[in-house]
């Protein structure tokens, strides 16, 4: 958290001080309480790139 925005850290900070405080009233609902997470989707694939037309060879390079 402490290489949030200050924004960004503040509005986590009053998130969690609200659950704390709910969880010690015992004011949790199930809504209150994240679901388990359910299956990860796949991974993102770039899409493939299109053959350029027009390129001429490049030179061979002696080794």
């Amino acid at each position: 958290m402490l290489q949030m925005e200050e924004g960004q850290r503040l509005l986590c900070e009053s998130l969690i001080l609200e659950a704390l405080n709910k969880g010690l009233r015992g004011q949790m609902t199930c809504p209150t309480i994240p679901p388990p997470p359910g299956p990860t989707p796949p991974p993102a694939t770039s899409p493939t790139p299109e053959p350029q037309l027009g390129r001429k060879r490049g030179k061979k390079t002696r080794k």
